[in-house]
């Protein structure tokens, strides 16, 4: 299809969209939308059809910046979302971190856009205090400063003082930010649904349930008090170590609006020349912060999934604080052995149980490809052949990972994409504080602990406990499904098919469990026929060959009951 042609059916879609966007703020939003990306994608445009020539926009043309450098294609989806404010933003953000679903180029482009938007007056965050509390801010705090400490699109941060003397920080939401991203939400949902219907992409990605799955997280940025329980829950986590310190959450000033939170004071982790005033070993600090995230991944199932140079500080102590718990990811004991599993299948360099592995761990749009995943997956093994986990680097793996579900069009389950995006991330920041650094070395130990973990007859306890209730209740439930059986059978409502070919294998089956039955029932009788015997002869001298016979005796039983394990064992196996 060409570009003009796809253009039209753009246009034709678009009073399918106002439509169902029916209230007037809506159709304000769908009309702000389309002038956005109508003005940025004529660049698209142009640039897609060879002509950017023709049309200079960084030269300040249809409304665009001037600039030295010609605007590319990830330029223009970047500032088309940037203009379209706080809900855009954020998807440009989530986006960013998709790079199982985004191209590289786009992926670098969206990670710029960290909310530079300015601030809001300090009166409109007064209102939205003293909205939130019924009552004026010097009521609430002692100080309250109003020149901003930060500012994104969703909150400003000021800084303040309790009457209890602590100084914190108050994240304050935005005024009317939660209703209009509301709007956009729904947008964004109808936007999917019609995507869904025309789009040639739909039969592999489900546009609606992306959608879904990002106005979770959005609106989950929007709630500071779940924000604040996260921080508290780290707070438990880490208790008692003086190498990380999470602030302290003041419930009292705190509501879904407005998050009031200890105030630290050090040097962002990535400023080489504070690190340096303040005497810090960055080699040494870069596996300190490689183990927090990979204790928190590994040992809690419950990271800080947002772990850029500006949310983590060093102390004058020397001890990483960390902040913004807005996004945090969780990781079950299951998702845990099923990633062991595929390291270890990479290890293994088995690409068929890699992509197994990936099944398990929640990889959409696997089977319908399986075969090609598989041919593909063994020449990716084939660049790793040799090398040990210490020599590898997240980021690499990860690039090869997203760019062979791009191949394929797999859809990566979010909290996996979450989780490699985290790792890689936190990677980087440690190369940054030494070039040297390799968070697969620090991660390796972790890894052998878990695998070993894994080896103890404990770690099988909980499935063990579950497999035993799911038996249970099946008891239970056996003798009501038995009478409702014969009552259907009495009642004449079963049939039951007999083909003879397809009973020759049950048949065998059950006549080696027959065998086997009898074979257990005679090693038995043996065993507590000697037993009865040596009870009743008590030989003496003269009889010591008595004694040579009960213990051949004995001798024979456990042969014959080694043998009888082993065939249970070996047939347990088919």
């Amino acid at each position: 299809m060409s570009e003009q042609a796809g253009q039209a059916r753009i246009d034709s879609l678009l009073p399918e969209l106002g439509n169902r966007v029916a209230p007037l703020t809506r159709r304000r939003r769908v009309t702000q939308v389309a002038a956005a990306f109508s003005r940025h994608g004529i660049g698209y445009l142009l640039l897609r059809l060879g002509l950017e020539g023709a049309a200079p926009l960084h030269r300040g043309l249809l409304g665009h910046v001037a600039r030295d450098d010609p605007y590319t294609r990830p330029d223009h989806l970047r500032l088309a979302l940037e203009e379209l404010g706080t809900t855009p933003i954020k998807l440009g953000q989530i986006l960013s971190t998709r790079a199982d679903l985004v191209p590289p180029a786009y992926v670098t482009e969206l990670a710029k856009l960290r909310d530079r938007v300015p601030s809001v007056p300090a009166a409109a965050i007064r209102r939205v205090i003293e909205h939130e509390f019924g009552q004026p801010v010097e009521a609430i705090f002692a100080r309250f400063d109003d020149e901003p400490l930060a500012a994104a699109s969703i909150g400003q941060v000021h800084t303040a003082r309790l009457f209890s003397g602590e100084e914190v920080v108050v994240k304050v939401q935005k005024p009317g930010v939660a209703e209009q991203v509301e709007v956009d939400l729904r947008l964004l949902h109808d936007l999917a649904q019609v995507a869904q219907r025309h789009s040639s992409l739909a039969k592999d990605y489900d546009f609606v349930a992306i959608a879904e799955e990002f106005a979770w997280t959005l609106r989950g940025e929007l709630d500071y008090e779940r924000e604040g329980r996260n921080a508290d829950a780290f707070r438990h986590q880490f208790a008692g170590n003086r190498d990380v310190i999470i602030p302290k959450i003041y419930w009292p000033q705190t509501t879904r609006q407005v998050l009031t939170m200890q105030r630290l004071t050090g040097v962002k982790i990535d400023d080489r020349e504070g690190l340096a005033r303040l005497g810090i070993d960055r080699h040494e600090l870069a596996v300190r912060s490689a183990n927090l995230i990979l204790t928190e991944v590994f040992e809690y199932g419950f990271y800080h999934a947002d772990p850029h140079p500006g949310n983590f500080l060093v102390l004058a102590n020397g001890a990483i604080g960390a902040l913004d718990f807005g996004m945090v990811g969780r990781m079950g004991n299951q998702q845990k052995l099923d990633l062991l599993d595929l390291m270890a299948a990479v290890v293994d360099r088995d690409a068929e149980q890699v992509v197994d592995a990936f099944e398990a761990l929640g990889v959409a749009g696997v089977a319908a490809r399986r075969d090609e995943l598989v041919r593909d997956v063994a020449h990716l093994l084939e660049r790793y052949v040799g090398r040990p986990l210490a020599d590898l680097r997240f980021d690499e793996v990860t690039a090869e990972i997203f760019a062979t579900a791009r191949r394929h069009h797999l859809r990566m389950p979010a909290e996996l994409v979450l989780l490699m995006k985290t790792l890689a991330m936190n990677e980087g920041v440690g190369r940054h504080l030494d070039p040297s650094f390799n968070a697969s070395a620090v991660a390796a130990p972790f890894v052998r602990r878990i695998m070993r973990r894994r080896l103890r007859p404990t770690a099988w306890e909980p499935e063990l406990r579950r497999g035993l209730a799911d038996l249970a209740r099946a008891s239970l439930d056996l003798p009501g499904t038995l009478r409702r059986l014969t009552r259907q059978i009495d009642r004449g409502e079963v049939t039951v098919t007999v083909r003879p070919s397809e009973l020759d294998v049950p048949l065998r089956r059950l006549e080696s469990m027959v065998n086997r039955l009898a074979m257990s029932v005679l090693v038995a009788a043996f065993v507590v026929g000697t037993a009865i015997l040596m009870a009743v002869f008590h030989p003496g001298s003269d009889e010591s060959w008595l004694g040579w016979f009960f213990a051949a005796g004995l001798i024979a039983a456990a042969v014959f009951g080694i043998w009888l394990l082993l065939a249970i064992w070996r047939s347990g196996r088919h």
